[in-house]
């Protein structure tokens, strides 16, 4: 009688969808998590050192490093973050998130994003605007959420109990 998450390997990643083995049982949710591009979601996190080598200005949509802000890095770097500086905006979150899309169309079972966010390191205007865009992709769709996380590094609320510009940006 309980409903169970399903998510694909790689930590739930859309791209792995198309490879979930999905039971046939009316009790599953199938769930993914959202953390694209990886420059903006997880600007100077620790915890990822080849994104964290990047000190500079990051901007969304578009390229996460401005070409300006790009020719002047070390040629090691830009080797390391080549891949993960690629355009991206509102129209790239809709074709990653079809391939979960597909799958729930397919199985009849009920999406959700059961993570996404942005680090609070990232510029203001920066989290707002992807938060907004994420939100219109999972309300055009009707895909249940759940924000990563609630007050901690990608919070909506900070330390002190005070809402973030992401909180602000979920709501405005």
């Amino acid at each position: 009688t309980r409903t169970v998450l399903v998510g694909s390997n790689k930590w739930s990643q859309c791209s792995t969808f198309p490879a979930l083995d999905v039971p046939d049982d009316k009790h599953l949710m199938l769930t993914f998590h959202f953390y694209n591009p990886m420059l903006i979601t997880h600007y100077q996190a620790p915890w990822t050192p080849q994104i964290a080598q990047y000190k500079g200005p990051v901007q969304y949509p578009g390229k996460p490093i401005a070409d300006a802000e790009w020719a002047k890095l070390p040629e090691a770097i830009k080797s390391d973050l080549a891949e993960a500086n690629k355009p991206f905006g509102i129209e790239d979150m809709e074709n990653q998130i079809a391939l979960p899309l597909a799958v729930a169309k397919r199985t009849g079972l009920p999406l959700h994003c059961g993570e996404f966010g942005v680090v609070s390191n990232t510029p203001d205007a920066v989290r707002i605007a992807w938060y907004r865009d994420m939100l219109k992709v999972l309300g055009r769709h009707g895909i249940a959420w759940s924000n990563w996380d609630y007050k901690g590094g990608f919070g909506l609320i900070d330390s002190a109990g005070n809402e973030t510009a992401a909180k602000r940006g979920l709501i405005g």
